[in-house]
């Protein structure tokens, strides 16, 4: 079994997360993508994120109709900040006979070395890196078992996403129904 593991605030999951998770799998680069909804990111800043619940709940309103898509809280009772390297350890601690790759953003390359234990994940790791906007093909000769996949490049950020709403203008299209209709009902980042 391959699963790919797409790890991210996802405040809010949109449709470019779902774009590019439906790609892996359709190019069968994994067998499933689990959404790992990070509660707290080394890199983010605590006040702008809704809360983890809320955020795991939305992921699992964009993936309820998916046989191959799932949302997954292991890192809920991580200390947080939480770190990619821990959580990789318990996946393989717990699933020894499943391989599990990493769904990246090129965008992470540059800092990819700042990562907890960066060389672990890339011991045992395979990277999927999906092409974002505004960023240039990196170079990923350092990352021996990373491939560029060729995901579709839609340019929808969750940054704008939250400022749109707080601004009263239209998100319906950049977000799963399920996912719209929940954020409106609960005003959720107003």
């Amino acid at each position: 079994m391959q699963k790919a593991l797409f790890f991210g605030s996802f405040n809010p999951i949109h449709n470019a997360h779902l774009a590019i998770a439906e790609f892996v799998v359709h190019q069968n680069l994994a067998d499933e993508v689990l959404f790992v909804v990070s509660p707290q990111s080394p890199f983010k800043c605590a006040s702008e994120l809704l809360a983890k619940e809320a955020r795991l709940h939305l992921v699992e309103l964009a993936v309820r109709s998916s046989s191959h898509l799932h949302a997954c809280a292991v890192e809920f009772s991580l200390p947080t900040p939480s770190f990619t390297a821990e959580t990789l350890h318990i996946f393989r601690k717990t699933y020894p006979d499943t391989r599990f790759s990493l769904l990246l953003g090129t965008d992470q390359v540059s800092g990819f070395r700042q990562w907890k234990n960066y060389k672990t994940i890339l011991k045992y790791h395979p990277i999927l890196f999906y092409p974002r906007s505004g960023t240039e093909v990196p170079d990923l000769s350092e990352f021996t078992n990373g491939m560029l996949i060729h995901a579709p490049v839609i340019d929808i950020s969750a940054t704008e996403i939250r400022n749109r709403i707080k601004t009263n203008r239209d998100v319906a299209s950049l977000l799963p129904a399920a996912v719209f209709q929940e954020i409106q009902q609960m005003k959720y980042y107003r």
